[in-house]
């Protein structure tokens, strides 16, 4: 996925549930980390889930999937 698709994307998500470029407490992370990229859930200062993605058009692919499971998870436990 090209960055500029991902970030038309994200635009319309609530920013406080992700960070691309750095960390994010209780968000899903997506930054530089040397030449590759990573993807995570940040909590206490940790990357969980961690994944790296040496193309970024992998990663923001990857980071957008973890995005919508997160929304569409919220979705189902409102429904309940």
């Amino acid at each position: 996925m090209k960055t500029q698709v991902l970030e038309q994307l994200l635009a319309k998500l609530d920013p406080a549930s992700y960070s691309v470029g750095q960390y994010k407490e209780h968000a899903y992370c997506m930054q530089k980390k040397g030449a590759n990229w990573e993807v995570f859930y940040g909590k206490n200062s940790l990357h969980l889930g961690s994944r790296t993605f040496a193309n970024q058009e992998e990663a923001n692919k990857y980071f957008y999937r973890m995005l919508m499971e997160k929304v569409n998870q919220q979705v189902i436990n409102h429904g309940n």
